[in-house]
Formats: C-alpha cells, structure tokens, sequence
C-alpha cells in the first residue's frame, strides 16, 4: 500500500513538474511581442486610402498566428519620411514568422486633382498580400516588422477619372543587409515627380515630397539607376551606378530638371 501511495505520489510530482514546465513555456511564448507598422514614399496624390482588413502571421513550421489588428482605412500617404504607424500586434508562440498575410478590403480610393475616385482591384490583383520575411521572433521581448506600402506602383491609371488598384507592399527591416538609403532633392520649386530606383533586380518607386526632397529605404548594397520623371515640359534624367550600402544613406545631393 505504502509502494502504491508512492508511486501515486511520484506521478503527481511528475505531472506537477510537466506543468510548470508547460506553463512556463507558454509563459515564455506569450511574452513574444510581435508588430507590424506600416510607411510609405509619397506620392503624386492627394490621399491614397487602403482598406485594412486582418493580419496573420505564418510561422516556419506552418503553425499560424492572428494579429489584434488595428482595422480601418489609412491613408498611407500620410505615413512618409520615416513616420510609420501601427496597425497590428499581439503575443505570438512562433519562433520564426515565414510570412506575414496582409487582408485588405474593398473600400478603397485614390484623390486626385481634389477629387476622389474609388480603387478597383486589378484583375490580375488579390485582396490578400503576402510578404515573404523569414524573421526570427525575439524570445520575451518585442520584434517590429515595417512594410512600405508603394503607392506609385500600387495604384494605376486606366483612363479618366478611372483608377485600378495592384497593392505594392515590402518588408524593409527584415534583412539587415538591405539597410541602405538613396536620398536627394529637386531644387525646382512645386513640381511633381516619381522617383525610381532600379538594380539588384529589383525596382523601387516614391515621388518628391512638397519640398522637393525623395528618400527610398530598405536598399541592399549594389549599385542603382535613379530616374527623376517630371511632369513635362521637364525632362526625365537618369543617374546610373548610384552607390549604396547596407546602413548607410547615399545623398545624391540636389538636382535641377531642365
């Protein structure tokens, strides 16, 4: 009797150590802050809105995690120049996030020249984006991912007064090699142009800002065509073999249009 009281005993002993260890795992995971904040360039517009519906977080293994999302319509124009908002968090148990879902809606819209214009879907276009960011999520602390919403690329114009809507999003804190900066400034007073960058196989878009200054982040180390296309009669000029390096700001200085 007194063996059985024992072993009775040990398996209780057992089963209260496997759940502490459990709790203190959960614990452990629970206190794994996961953030996705959201920038954009600017762009040659008065108000670029986006539906923001959900985000889900994909881990490694396939486990999946929902964020407490902050929903509603931002205008991501107003998230430039290094401010950034907040539309999702919450405590994850994933150890690495492969991707990161981005549900957008309906309701979105595009000004331009004072008036506003609904955003159709292109046909070619999904309502969900996903990311590809392979990030290792930091054990009881807070990890932030930034996605730069491309307005330029993002939205299109297919006639007048008609707009269609190819949500552009990327990563731009995920990969510390890709941590280079291309800056520079129009000295032409109130005009609009895109900026585009391209190397590395890759293209990025943003315009001037009201004073004249572009800034497009997340580069990785290479060299890269800038083109600066103004509305006309200003004529587009390009600046090839532009230098960057991952944690450094190239600034190409100031540019006059002709």
């Amino acid at each position: 009797m007194n063996g059985i009281k024992r072993a009775a005993g040990g398996l209780l002993f057992a089963g209260i150590a496997l759940l502490s260890s459990c709790d203190k795992n959960n614990t452990a995971s629970q206190g794994s802050m996961y953030k996705v904040r959201m920038t954009d360039a600017p762009a040659a517009y008065g108000a670029v809105n986006v539906e923001i519906k959900s985000v889900q977080l994909i881990g490694a293994n396939g486990e999946t995690a929902n964020l407490t999302t902050n929903a509603g319509i931002y205008n991501v124009l107003n998230f430039n120049n290094g401010t950034d908002t907040l539309i999702a968090s919450g405590n994850v148990n994933i150890k690495t996030v492969k991707q990161v879902k981005l549900v957008l809606g309906t309701n979105n819209s595009v000004v331009s020249g004072g008036n506003n214009y609904a955003l159709a879907f292109n046909s070619t276009a999904d309502a969900t984006v996903t990311l590809d960011v392979n990030q290792t999520v930091t054990a009881n602390g807070t990890t932030e991912l930034i996605v730069d919403f491309d307005a330029n690329a993002s939205v299109q114009a297919s006639g007048s007064g008609s707009y269609t809507f190819t949500p552009t999003v990327r990563p731009i804190n995920v990969d510390a090699s890709a941590s280079g900066i291309i800056m520079g400034h129009v000295t032409n007073s109130g005009i609009i142009a895109v900026v585009t960058v391209t190397g590395n196989g890759h293209t990025y878009s943003t315009s001037l800002a009201v004073d004249g200054y572009f800034r497009v982040r997340g580069l990785a180390s290479g060299s890269y065509d800038v083109t600066i296309t103004p509305v006309l009669p200003l004529q587009a000029q390009t600046f090839t073999s532009v230098s960057v390096s991952s944690d450094h700001t190239t600034d190409m200085g100031s540019v006059t249009l002709l």
